[in-house]
């Protein structure tokens, strides 16, 4: 089983992995990975699609997103 989040967006200098927590088909719980490759840093967001509310984890350390988006993905980001 993959536990590893999905990339979802690569936009401008934005590159979005998710990963849903919880949910059903009418609402669900994600949490999204952001790394702003412009200022090389993580930033991460709860999302509760149910009544749209946003949680922000102003800065994620690079190695807890290693971890969430495994090794290639992460030098990937890194090398570009």
């Amino acid at each position: 089983m993959n536990n590893k989040m999905e990339l979802t967006h690569q936009i401008d200098n934005y590159v979005d992995f998710e990963k849903e927590l919880a949910g059903d088909e009418e609402s669900s719980v994600v949490f999204r990975l952001t790394y702003i490759e412009d200022e090389k840093r993580f930033y991460g967001s709860i999302i509760n699609n149910r009544d749209d509310t946003e949680i922000e984890i102003s800065d994620v350390s690079e190695n807890t997103a290693r971890f969430l988006i495994g090794e290639d993905a992460f030098k990937a980001l890194k090398n570009s």
